[in-house]
């Protein structure tokens, strides 16, 4: 299995993703998957029954919106280097 770190190493893996995401019928998939992580009227008024049905949707949201994130370039913000008395943290600088 591959960690994320591995994942982000290099821009391969995620210009793949997008390629397949943007050329290919799993672009359609993805989309029928959006519409089916819609929100539903519950015909119910129990309220756990309401939690759960809204939980379920909201974990396949996610899924569908991590999936896509992997297409995308991980946003690598530089951070400043450390002040020389705490350099020892970060010994690449």
């Amino acid at each position: 299995m591959t960690s994320i770190q591995k994942w982000y190493l290099t821009n391969l893996p995620q210009e793949e993703l997008d390629r397949q995401i943007s050329t290919t019928c799993l672009r359609e998939a993805l989309g029928i998957l959006k519409e089916h992580a819609k929100v539903a009227p519950v015909k119910s008024n129990d309220l756990t029954a309401i939690a759960l049905a809204h939980a379920q949707l909201a974990g396949y949201q996610k899924a569908i919106d991590d999936l896509l994130a992997l297409a995308a370039p991980r946003n690598r913000k530089q951070l400043a280097p450390l002040p020389t008395e705490w350099s020892h943290l970060n010994p690449d600088n």
